[in-house]
């Protein structure tokens, strides 16, 4: 299984200028890569130093056994359960990532309806009571956005893309072999947040491409997932790009 996405690996920038959103994206994009490299480098460095202290003690003499022997050959052993735990760590990798993702669009939609509130215009109609329970415009405008947010929390990707491309003209995905691959994504963390990353029918039903047997478990490379996160990531990007000059929303770096 190959772990290391080597020297050709590119990342998205953070944009110079940028949402407030899109900036808390690139945080936890550059946080959750520093765990998994915090994890590679604690392992490394124990092994060596444990390396270095069992052959220490061979040279000096008087103390001899193969578990030594091993210790100054291997180490402790942690970069072998290190590798042993990769699957989790890619589990992990990706699952946060897309959450990422999925929070920044809300966050932006927010920024969006706040700034410009002619966007929450619709056909639902809102009881004079509700209306009252609110002490000043801006509050009334937030709840609506909220709601409006909750709502399309719970819709599917494709459905999240048509309704802001429809009612809002903000296109998240160009290309449909995009959204494709944005919709296995958030396919892929629903099984590990729900599923223990297990195959299961529903995965199967919207991801039938997947080779893998319902039951068994979803084991991701670290490559596959680093291009993943990468492709999200140059989503965050052109969007931010495209919603800060289609709606003047406020941003950071101007």
């Amino acid at each position: 299984m190959n772990h290391h996405g080597g020297d050709t690996c590119t990342h998205a920038q953070r944009p110079a200028r940028r949402t407030a959103p899109c900036d808390r994206f690139f945080e936890a994009h550059a946080e959750h890569y520093e765990f998994f490299v915090f994890i590679l480098e604690m392992a490394m460095k124990l092994d060596r130093s444990v390396k270095r202290a069992a052959e220490a003690l061979l040279h000096l003499g008087g103390t001899t056994g193969d578990k030594l022997a091993e210790k100054a050959k291997n180490g402790a052993g942690a970069n072998r359960t290190v590798q042993r735990f990769f699957p989790l760590l890619n589990q992990i990798l990706l699952a946060r990532q897309v959450e990422s993702f999925l929070a920044y669009l809300s966050e932006l939609l927010a920024l969006a309806y706040l700034t410009r509130p002619e966007m929450l215009r619709t056909d639902e109609k809102i009881a004079y009571k509700e209306i009252l329970d609110f002490s000043s415009m801006d509050d009334l405008v937030s709840n609506l956005a909220e709601r409006k947010i909750h709502r399309l929390s719970y819709s599917s990707l494709e459905d999240l893309v048509h309704t802001l491309d429809q009612q809002h003209g903000i296109v998240l995905f160009e290309k449909p072999e995009d959204l494709r691959r944005g919709s296995i994504l958030v396919a892929q963390r629903n099984l590990i947040a729900h599923n223990r990353g297990v195959v299961n029918r529903l995965f199967k039903k919207l991801v039938p491409e997947c080779p893998l047997e319902i039951g068994v478990l979803l084991e991701l490379e670290f490559d596959d997932v680093n291009d993943g996160i990468d492709f999200l990531a140059h989503a965050v990007v052109r969007i931010d790009t495209a919603a800060i000059s289609k709606f003047q929303l406020p941003c950071l770096g101007a």
